[in-house]
């Protein structure tokens, strides 16, 4: 399920495109660094397919056995 987000942020944007298009459902997550936006949830072993299905930088958070991956703000250019 896709929710609502800052669609302002162009990597935001992008992001849920990108991982909608994968077949992948994104949900807003508030992450422990700040972070607020579209993430995906994943096992360690999706890690690099998410990574070759977008044109951004990621990061992730481990909570538990699932990461919690999302477009890398920081790393904007």
């Amino acid at each position: 399920m896709t929710d609502i987000y800052d669609c302002e942020n162009d990597y935001h944007t992008i992001f849920v495109a990108e991982m909608t298009r994968a077949g992948r459902d994104t949900r807003h997550y508030n992450g422990r660094h700040g972070y607020s936006g579209p993430a995906v949830t994943a096992d360690r072993d999706d890690l690099q397919a998410i990574t070759r299905e977008t044109t951004l930088p990621l990061a992730w958070e481990e909570l538990g056995l699932d990461l919690f991956i999302y477009p890398d703000a920081s790393r904007q250019g």
